[in-house]
């Protein structure tokens, strides 16, 4: 185990062999080189690494390490800095600037000095909820955290402050990416996706919103609604886990990977609709022993 990157071009083919009138190929001279120092640093689940792409370094998460690597004269990676974590929990890491942003499986974001990589705060932005996937802006600026109940999160590494950003969609949110020139694109609901500006607080660019397939038109006009009307009294369940776990989605699976899928909990749509089924099968109950003649 290790760090490795690929060499070579994998669309090229190599050269090939004849059996029983079938080429196999025996594959080009694209491979994987090992690119780290071969020291005793523990690689192991869960993992996670990330890029400050200014100065070539690595952030790891490996297990109960958290670690730092530079490159060295021979152009290897080395561990530079490491430090102990107070557990396994899976984990995403960022590496922003001079930070270094580690969000963990219990919803704790732990931002640390990446020179020394001492924890300087420890932030839980949704409370237990616990995060997908961890984006860094190219020039180490902005940090964007996606948590699992499809809400965003926004740092800034340069006030190493949480970023005051209005960001559309909250609770619906699928994805988030930034691009070269460091602008921010979230995609929502049915595959629209709003461009954000993060040199002018955020704001918002352009959307880019494609047209409804009819699948998607029946269930957004006529299944949604007629869903949210009627009573859900088998979804009271997810009220109870909620206040159990104090957490708003739930593993599909147990996994080490944070980016494993995850459901939703929705707690008060059955609530609430429960609520005004009851409210109106008594009204009615009234009206007609109100105007029934016993």
């Amino acid at each position: 185990s290790g760090f490795y990157r690929f060499e070579g071009d994998p669309t090229e083919s190599g050269s090939s062999v004849e059996v029983f009138g079938l080429k196999v190929p025996l594959g080009g001279d694209a491979d994987f080189e090992r690119i780290d120092e071969k020291d005793d640093f523990p690689w192991m689940e869960p993992f996670d690494a990330a890029l400050n792409v200014k100065d070539e370094k690595f952030a790891v998460v490996s297990g109960d390490k958290i670690a730092v690597l530079a490159k060295n004269d021979q152009e290897k990676w080395e561990v530079s800095r490491r430090v102990d974590r107070e557990n396994t929990d899976p984990a995403v890491i960022a590496f922003a600037g001079s930070h270094v942003l580690v969000a963990s499986q219990s919803g704790t974001i732990d931002v640390l000095d990446a020179a020394t990589l001492e924890s300087q705060q420890q932030l839980t932005p949704f409370r237990t909820n616990q995060p997908q996937l961890i984006r860094t802006s190219p020039d180490g600026r902005w940090v964007a955290v996606l948590f699992h109940h499809k809400k965003l999160w926004l740092f800034d590494a340069k006030t190493a402050e949480p970023a005051s950003a209005w960001i559309a969609g909250q609770g619906d949110i699928t994805a988030v990416a930034f691009d070269q020139n460091n602008t921010v694109y979230v995609g929502d609901r049915f595959g629209r996706i709003i461009q954000y500006n993060p040199a002018n607080s955020f704001h918002e660019v352009r959307q880019f919103t494609p047209e409804l397939e009819l699948s998607e038109t029946i269930y957004l006009w006529g299944v949604s609604p007629l869903y949210t009307v009627f009573p859900k009294p088998g979804e009271m369940d997810n009220l109870v886990t909620s206040l159990l776990t104090e957490r708003e989605t739930i593993a599909m699976e147990e996994s080490k990977d944070l980016n494993a899928q995850h459901v939703v909990l929705d707690i008060w749509t059955p609530v609430w609709s429960n609520l005004a089924f009851l409210a109106v099968m008594l009204a009615l109950t009234c009206v007609i022993v109100v105007r029934k003649d016993f």
